[in-house]
């Protein structure tokens, strides 16, 4: 019998030695990265980010439902064992009723899909206020939070209507400031990268990466229990 072992952010399947399986679940568990085909010839490489590990049998917990339907599907026994650890969460941060956000019916609906699933991706239009719905998430756990962002102006812009939307004061890494609170903080993903010196991939037209933090700031960054 196949077991998966979840933890807080990943996943490891235990005796898994059904091939036919594998290919499956490694198809279902990738996808086609944009602009493959120009390396295609070159590499010999299928073009697919795989994000199952079929040495190792580790994915994110994120497609746990995923993995358990192709198990289904393919009327595979196996079992769950849960392993995570739960989060203990603050006293809850609604909008500021001083502020000028009020929050619409989808962006409270989207909210609730996201408290009830506990993890997963929600996708919006642009103008649809993406910054707002991560607001009211990040309100209603009040955890110790890091917010990854793409660019400069998206880092002042996610602080901006934090603050603004939850009364409290927000932290940001990128734009070489290193402010940081013991709360929420707002960080570039090239700050991050940085700080574990590795490089952050470019995606689309994704280019504002900002000025580069001091030596001292990328250590400060890099310290784990200060985030």
């Amino acid at each position: 019998m196949i077991t998966i072992y979840v933890g807080n952010a990943k996943c490891k399947m235990v005796g898994l030695k059904d091939d036919r399986l594998m290919r499956e679940l490694d198809r279902h568990l990738s996808y086609t990265v944009q602009s493959y085909q120009f390396m295609r010839n070159q590499t010999g490489w299928d073009g697919r980010y795989r994000l199952f590990n079929k040495k190792s049998g580790v994915f994110p917990v994120g497609l746990l439902q995923m993995t358990e339907s192709i198990l289904k599907v393919n009327k595979t026994p196996y079992k769950v064992v849960d392993q995570r650890t739960s989060v203990t969460c603050g006293e809850p941060i609604g909008i500021d009723p001083n502020s000028v956000f009020v929050p619409r019916d989808y962006q409270i609906a989207a909210v609730n899909a996201a408290i009830k699933a506990g993890s997963g991706i929600l996708r919006a239009a642009t103008g649809a206020g993406k910054s707002l719905i991560i607001s009211m998430i990040a309100g209603h756990y009040n955890v110790k939070s890091i917010i990854y962002v793409i660019g400069v102006e998206l880092l002042y812009q996610m602080k901006s209507t934090l603050e603004a939307a939850l009364g409290v004061e927000v932290g940001i890494v990128g734009d070489g400031k290193c402010d940081i609170v013991d709360g929420i903080n707002i960080v570039t993903i090239w700050s991050a990268a940085a700080a574990f010196n590795k490089k952050a991939k470019i995606l689309d037209n994704d280019n504002t990466k900002g000025k580069k933090l001091k030596k001292e700031k990328n250590q400060h960054l890099n310290r784990s229990e200060t985030l």
